[in-house]
Protein backbone atom coordinates (compact mmCIF):
# COMPACT_ATOMS: atom_id res chain seq x y z
CA UNK A 1 0.00 0.00 0.00
CA UNK A 2 1.28 3.37 -1.30
CA UNK A 3 2.01 5.66 2.35
CA UNK A 4 -0.19 8.25 2.79
CA UNK A 5 2.17 10.83 4.22
CA UNK A 6 2.66 14.17 3.19
CA UNK A 7 5.51 16.83 3.67
CA UNK A 8 4.37 20.16 4.53
CA UNK A 9 5.87 23.32 5.87
CA UNK A 10 4.19 23.06 8.81
CA UNK A 11 6.82 20.93 11.10
CA UNK A 12 6.22 23.55 13.71
CA UNK A 13 2.63 23.55 13.71
CA UNK A 14 2.35 19.57 14.10
CA UNK A 15 4.92 20.15 17.01
CA UNK A 16 2.73 22.06 18.63
CA UNK A 17 -0.03 20.06 19.09
CA UNK A 18 -2.00 20.28 15.86
CA UNK A 19 -4.44 17.29 15.50
CA UNK A 20 -7.07 15.76 13.06
CA UNK A 21 -9.85 18.10 14.61
CA UNK A 22 -8.07 21.38 14.13
CA UNK A 23 -6.90 20.64 10.68
CA UNK A 24 -10.27 19.63 9.27
CA UNK A 25 -13.00 20.19 11.78
CA UNK A 26 -15.15 17.66 12.87
CA UNK A 27 -18.16 18.51 10.21
CA UNK A 28 -16.14 18.16 7.72
CA UNK A 29 -14.21 15.42 8.84
CA UNK A 30 -17.40 13.65 9.34
CA UNK A 31 -19.01 15.06 5.36
CA UNK A 32 -15.41 13.95 3.96
CA UNK A 33 -15.77 10.44 5.88
CA UNK A 34 -19.46 10.27 4.65
CA UNK A 35 -18.49 11.18 0.93
CA UNK A 36 -15.91 8.40 0.79
CA UNK A 37 -18.16 5.88 2.41
CA UNK A 38 -21.14 6.48 0.20
CA UNK A 39 -18.64 5.89 -2.61
CA UNK A 40 -16.52 2.90 -1.69
CA UNK A 41 -19.70 1.20 0.45
CA UNK A 42 -16.63 0.52 3.25
CA UNK A 43 -18.03 1.87 6.54
CA UNK A 44 -15.23 4.47 8.08
CA UNK A 45 -14.52 5.96 11.67
CA UNK A 46 -11.70 8.33 12.34
CA UNK A 47 -9.69 8.05 14.99
CA UNK A 48 -7.11 10.16 16.90
CA UNK A 49 -3.21 9.23 17.74
CA UNK A 50 -4.69 7.72 20.27
CA UNK A 51 -7.11 5.24 18.67
CA UNK A 52 -10.29 7.17 20.15
CA UNK A 53 -13.08 7.97 17.67
CA UNK A 54 -13.49 11.26 16.54
CA UNK A 55 -16.57 10.83 14.45
CA UNK A 56 -18.95 8.88 14.22
CA UNK A 57 -18.91 5.99 12.57
CA UNK A 58 -20.14 5.66 9.06
CA UNK A 59 -22.48 3.25 7.12
CA UNK A 60 -21.73 0.40 10.18
CA UNK A 61 -23.49 -2.35 8.72
CA UNK A 62 -26.50 -4.45 10.54
CA UNK A 63 -24.57 -7.50 10.93
CA UNK A 64 -21.75 -5.70 12.93
CA UNK A 65 -23.93 -3.20 14.76
CA UNK A 66 -25.64 -6.69 16.05
CA UNK A 67 -23.04 -8.37 16.75
CA UNK A 68 -21.38 -5.14 18.77
CA UNK A 69 -24.39 -5.38 21.11
CA UNK A 70 -22.61 -7.98 23.10
CA UNK A 71 -20.20 -6.71 25.41
CA UNK A 72 -17.82 -8.59 25.04
CA UNK A 73 -17.55 -8.95 21.02
CA UNK A 74 -17.84 -4.83 21.15
CA UNK A 75 -14.55 -5.33 23.04
CA UNK A 76 -13.37 -7.39 20.80
CA UNK A 77 -14.20 -5.48 17.95
CA UNK A 78 -12.62 -2.01 19.57
CA UNK A 79 -9.65 -4.51 20.67
CA UNK A 80 -9.35 -5.51 16.79
CA UNK A 81 -9.70 -1.63 15.23
CA UNK A 82 -6.80 -0.64 17.65
CA UNK A 83 -4.97 -3.59 16.14
CA UNK A 84 -4.77 -2.82 12.84
CA UNK A 85 -4.11 1.03 13.65
CA UNK A 86 -1.39 0.45 15.90
CA UNK A 87 -0.17 -1.29 13.28
CA UNK A 88 -0.59 1.18 10.55
CA UNK A 89 0.90 3.61 12.99
CA UNK A 90 4.09 1.98 13.74
CA UNK A 91 4.47 0.62 9.80
CA UNK A 92 3.10 4.07 8.40
CA UNK A 93 1.33 2.54 5.94
CA UNK A 94 -1.88 1.25 5.49
CA UNK A 95 -2.68 -1.85 7.08
CA UNK A 96 -5.67 -4.52 5.35
CA UNK A 97 -6.55 -7.15 7.97
CA UNK A 98 -9.68 -9.75 8.59
CA UNK A 99 -11.05 -9.36 12.13
CA UNK A 100 -11.74 -12.00 14.13
CA UNK A 101 -15.43 -12.33 12.86
CA UNK A 102 -14.15 -12.92 9.38
CA UNK A 103 -15.09 -9.14 7.92
CA UNK A 104 -12.31 -7.48 5.43
CA UNK A 105 -11.13 -4.17 7.68
CA UNK A 106 -8.60 -1.56 6.99
CA UNK A 107 -6.51 1.18 8.55
CA UNK A 108 -5.29 3.76 6.55
CA UNK A 109 -3.13 6.03 8.93
CA UNK A 110 -3.16 10.05 8.29
CA UNK A 111 0.22 11.62 8.69
CA UNK A 112 1.84 15.41 8.49
CA UNK A 113 5.49 15.99 8.20
CA UNK A 114 6.59 12.28 9.75
CA UNK A 115 3.74 12.35 12.10
CA UNK A 116 1.03 10.32 13.25
CA UNK A 117 -2.22 12.39 13.40
CA UNK A 118 -4.85 9.53 13.48
CA UNK A 119 -6.33 7.01 10.87
CA UNK A 120 -9.51 6.17 8.96
CA UNK A 121 -10.39 3.32 10.20
CA UNK A 122 -13.17 0.89 8.34
CA UNK A 123 -14.14 -2.62 6.53
CA UNK A 124 -17.06 -4.60 7.67
CA UNK A 125 -16.75 -6.17 3.94
CA UNK A 126 -17.11 -9.41 3.53
CA UNK A 127 -14.44 -11.07 1.17
CA UNK A 128 -14.95 -14.33 -0.42
CA UNK A 129 -11.36 -14.63 -1.52
CA UNK A 130 -8.95 -13.13 0.73
CA UNK A 131 -5.33 -13.74 0.53
CA UNK A 132 -3.96 -16.17 2.43
CA UNK A 133 -1.43 -14.44 3.87
CA UNK A 134 -3.91 -11.58 5.26
CA UNK A 135 -3.24 -10.61 8.51
CA UNK A 136 -5.97 -12.45 10.79
CA UNK A 137 -6.78 -10.57 14.20
CA UNK A 138 -7.60 -13.62 15.89
CA UNK A 139 -10.12 -14.05 18.52
CA UNK A 140 -7.42 -16.73 20.29
CA UNK A 141 -5.35 -13.51 20.86
CA UNK A 142 -8.33 -11.56 22.98
CA UNK A 143 -10.21 -13.93 24.22
CA UNK A 144 -7.34 -17.14 25.31
CA UNK A 145 -9.53 -20.35 25.68
CA UNK A 146 -12.94 -19.16 24.91
CA UNK A 147 -14.33 -19.22 21.38
CA UNK A 148 -16.17 -16.46 19.78
CA UNK A 149 -19.20 -19.10 18.75
CA UNK A 150 -19.68 -19.37 22.02
CA UNK A 151 -20.52 -15.32 22.94
CA UNK A 152 -22.14 -14.84 19.56
CA UNK A 153 -23.16 -16.78 16.56
CA UNK A 154 -21.82 -15.78 13.41
CA UNK A 155 -24.87 -13.61 11.44
CA UNK A 156 -25.53 -14.14 8.02
CA UNK A 157 -23.39 -11.33 6.47
CA UNK A 158 -25.83 -10.66 3.74
CA UNK A 159 -26.38 -6.77 5.25
CA UNK A 160 -23.05 -6.18 4.71
CA UNK A 161 -20.92 -5.18 1.51
CA UNK A 162 -19.46 -8.54 -0.43
CA UNK A 163 -16.38 -6.72 -1.78
CA UNK A 164 -13.35 -9.14 -3.87
CA UNK A 165 -9.92 -8.74 -2.16
CA UNK A 166 -8.92 -6.18 -5.44
CA UNK A 167 -11.86 -4.08 -5.74
CA UNK A 168 -11.57 -3.83 -1.72
CA UNK A 169 -7.48 -3.12 -2.39
CA UNK A 170 -8.83 -0.48 -5.43
CA UNK A 171 -11.24 1.17 -2.96
CA UNK A 172 -8.44 1.63 -0.51
CA UNK A 173 -6.10 3.27 -3.07
CA UNK A 174 -8.69 5.85 -4.01
CA UNK A 175 -9.26 6.33 -0.36
CA UNK A 176 -5.78 6.76 0.68
CA UNK A 177 -5.21 9.42 -3.35
CA UNK A 178 -8.41 11.26 -1.55
CA UNK A 179 -6.40 11.73 2.02
CA UNK A 180 -3.36 12.46 0.15
CA UNK A 181 -4.91 15.47 -1.88
CA UNK A 182 -6.97 16.94 0.77
CA UNK A 183 -3.73 16.93 3.28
Amino acid sequence: MENTSNHSNSSQDIRDGIDLLSIFGKEKLEHIQKLISDVTGIAFVAIDYKGEPLTKMTNFTKHCASIRKNPICKRICELSDASGAIRAAVTKKTSIYLCPFDMLEVAIPIIIDDTYLGALVGGQIDCPNPPDDILKIEEKWILGNEKIEDLESKKELSSGKVLKYQEFVNSVKLVEFIITEII
